[in-house]
């Protein structure tokens, strides 16, 4: 079964099955299909199904495609990818994606994303740069958990670069491309819970507030979740709303909840079978 995030796919030759063809009517409801819809077989989305596609720029209905992926629909509210694929050569604008999908897509907030993102991968926060660089996407991402859960004075905030540098965590990141440069975008922050050492304990998830909304902080959450040998927790503010809706889309559940010596309303989560018992207590930035 293919995993990979499905950006990897941008710019390669698909296959696509069709089974809800031009002008076919939706299993549930009374949604007719303005395009040809389907699934790339032999994949693995978020939610345990193979990854869809929507075909465009093919007028007749198809019950199979063969063409280029373009781009892929990136849903803020779930972690179920759709491909975009097209007529090889064919090109078509985000707006005239947008609106082809709109059909669908317009009960999500929905990305066009067209480069492929790269999987997390292990930083060296021993480094004084890599670690100046966490912890500039620490900031920026607590700078605004701190608005969300209106307090002035947020310890996370206070953490510097050579804190970070000398931890016992491990970080995890996810950069882009910026002209010539990768840029540090994403930073999970994983330790092995005190109480529990066979539970993985995400200390911090922190996204570049620019960078909000395009998969990144679900995408570590599975690297995180993956590398796990048992169940994975996290805790954040009780009015981080954003956070608690993400959590509770890839299976997170209660806990229980506390409250900082400062006097922040904290919920933990746990993720896995064992749900029971007391673990460390996590941070988690903006998503």
């Amino acid at each position: 079964m293919d995993r990979r995030d499905a950006t990897d796919f941008i710019g390669e030759d698909v296959a696509v099955t069709i089974d809800r063809p031009l002008g076919s009517k939706h299993p549930r409801g009374d949604l007719i299909y303005p395009v040809n819809y389907g699934f790339i077989p032999g994949t693995l989305a978020g939610d345990g199904e193979p990854i869809d596609a929507y075909v465009l720029g093919v007028a007749t209905p198809r019950q199979q495609f063969d063409g280029t992926c373009i781009a892929v629909l990136v849903r803020a509210e779930e972690d179920d990818p759709k491909l975009v694929a097209v007529p090889r050569g064919v090109q078509v604008s985000d707006a005239a994606i947008l609106a082809a999908t709109h059909f669908q897509e317009q009960f999500f907030e929905t990305t066009v994303v067209r480069q492929p993102r790269a999987q997390g991968t292990p930083l060296r926060h021993e480094s004084a740069a890599v670690a100046a660089e966490i912890q500039h996407v620490m900031h920026a991402a607590y700078s605004i958990e701190a608005e969300l859960l209106g307090v002035d004075d947020f310890p996370p905030l206070r953490r510097s670069a050579a804190e970070i540098a000398v931890s016992e965590s491990r970080f995890i990141g996810v950069h882009v491309a910026v002209g010539a440069a990768r840029r540090l975008v994403a930073v999970a922050e994983v330790e092995q819970s005190c109480d529990e050492p066979s539970v993985t304990n995400l200390a911090a998830l922190v996204v570049l507030p620019e960078y909000f909304r395009q998969g990144f902080a679900t995408q570590l959450i599975h690297r995180v979740v993956r590398d796990a040998a048992s169940d994975v927790t996290v805790s954040t503010g009780v009015a981080n709303q954003p956070a608690l809706r993400l959590y509770a889309k890839l299976a997170f559940h209660e806990e229980q909840r506390w409250a900082t010596e400062c006097g922040i309303s904290m919920v933990t989560l746990r993720r896995g079978a064992n749900r029971g018992g007391d673990h460390g207590r996590v941070q988690h930035g903006s998503s």
